[in-house]
C-alpha cells in the first residue's frame, strides 16, 4: 500500500473519532443550555456550541474529503494492480515458446470454408 494512502486512512480514522468526540461534545452543551442556571450562563454554553458545531461541521467537510480521496486512490491502486498482473500475464516468459502456429492459418482457412459451405 502507498504511504500516502495510509497516511489519507489515518488521517480519515482520526477524524472519524473526533467527530464521535464533537457529537458527544454537542450533546452535552445542549443539556447543559437546558439546565443553565442564568442568562450569562446560557449565552456562555450558547456560544460553546455554536463554536463547536462548525468546527464539527468543518471535521465533516474534512472526513467526506479524505474519504473520497482513500475512495479514488485505492481504485486507482487496484486499477494499477490489475494491469500489472494482466501485464505479466500477457507478456510471453523467457523460456516459453513464442513460434506461431503454421497450421493455424491452414485451419482458419478451412473452417471458414466448411461454415461457409454448411
Amino acid at each position: 500500500m502507498d504511504s500516502s494512502l495510509s497516511q489519507l486512512i489515518a488521517a480519515h480514522d482520526n477524524t472519524e473519532r473526533e467527530l464521535i468526540t464533537f457529537d458527544d461534545s454537542v450533546t452535552s452543551l445542549s443539556q447543559k443550555i437546558f439546565s443553565a442556571s442564568n442568562q450569562s450562563e446560557n449565552l456562555r454554553l450558547l456560544l460553546r456550541l455554536s463554536v463547536t458545531e462548525g468546527v464539527q461541521d468543518m471535521y465533516t467537510q474534512f472526513h467526506n474529503k479524505t474519504k473520497q480521496q482513500v475512495l479514488e486512490k485505492s481504485q486507482l491502486e487496484t486499477d494499477i494492480t490489475i494491469m500489472e498482473h494482466t501485464t505479466a500475464m500477457l507478456t510471453p516468459s523467457r523460456g516459453g515458446n513464442t513460434k506461431t502456429d503454421k497450421a493455424a492459418g491452414i485451419w482458419t482457412s478451412a473452417y471458414c470454408e466448411f461454415y461457409r459451405g454448411s
